[in-house]
């Protein structure tokens, strides 16, 4: 079991390796920095040739300036032993003179249990972003250009369409607010 465990903790780690990789893919399909063209891709995970699941990532037009961004995990083979359900991370949000503005925001590892999920509503107006976080009610302050942890790889992405420097950039990680620092260190092909 060791073996099958370490095989989805390198298959997770991997997941955030498939969103990097999946910028470029994202970024060629928008025709402008703040012109979005609904997209599509999935990306087979495999560990020594045994295939541990498949990662779908998606931006989708929702309609009267909303979009959606989400990705789908799903385990396969072994793994699904382990990772029985769907997991699903999204945000909703808008974009306005280049501006991404994330309206909602939800983590949900696919089961009736709601202890691992996290779900956000974004009120601008009252400046506080509202939901739950494992179960507990959870209320973080909003600041301007605040991101969510699915809304920054689509502001990532936008940056890169555009050419511009990445930078410093806020977002909600789960239950908190952390501060990264961007910086594009060029292209490389992966294996």
């Amino acid at each position: 079991m060791t073996s099958l465990a370490g095989m989805l903790t390198r298959w997770a780690a991997a997941t955030l390796v498939v969103v990097v990789a999946a910028a470029p893919t994202f970024a060629a399909s928008m025709a402008g920095p703040s012109v979005f063209q609904p997209s599509r891709v999935t990306f087979k995970a495999e560990y020594r040739g045994i295939t541990a699941g498949t990662i779908t990532i998606s931006l989708l037009d929702a309609g009267q300036g909303k979009y959606i961004y989400e990705s789908r995990a799903n385990a396969g083979g072994l793994a699904k032993l382990i990772v029985r359900h769907e997991i699903r991370e999204a945000s909703t949000f808008t974009v306005e003179n280049n501006q991404i503005t994330p309206l909602s925001y939800v983590l949900d590892d696919g089961s009736a249990d709601t202890t691992k999920d996290t779900r956000l509503e974004f009120d601008w107006t009252a400046g506080v972003a509202r939901g739950q976080h494992e179960d507990m009610p959870l209320e973080l302050p909003l600041k301007p250009d605040l991101q969510d942890r699915m809304s920054v790889q689509v502001w990532i992405m936008q940056k890169l369409a555009a050419g511009e420097p990445l930078g410093q950039i806020e977002f909600i990680d789960r239950d908190e607010i952390k501060d990264y620092q961007y910086t594009n260190e060029g292209t490389a092909k992966l294996r």
